[in-house]
């Protein structure tokens, strides 16, 4: 197993960690889309790794632009 951590919350800096076999990180590292790979990790926690985002600041930054 291998421990791959995100990148820090541009908004936050909070980061996080989740442990990944070796086969689904060398998939990762040759390119292969991540909701593909991490099917059991949730959305939200995937959603990290894509834009670097934690949970809380992605909800905060959308849901302020869904208010009238």
């Amino acid at each position: 197993m291998i421990k791959y951590t995100s990148l820090s919350c541009p908004c936050c800096g909070e980061s996080t960690s989740i442990m990944i076999t070796e086969d689904e990180y060398s998939e990762l590292q040759n390119g292969e889309l991540i909701q593909n790979v991490l099917k059991r990790i949730p959305p939200e926690i995937r959603e990290r790794y894509i834009s670097g985002f934690c949970p809380k600041c992605w909800d905060n930054i959308f849901s302020a632009n869904t208010e009238k």
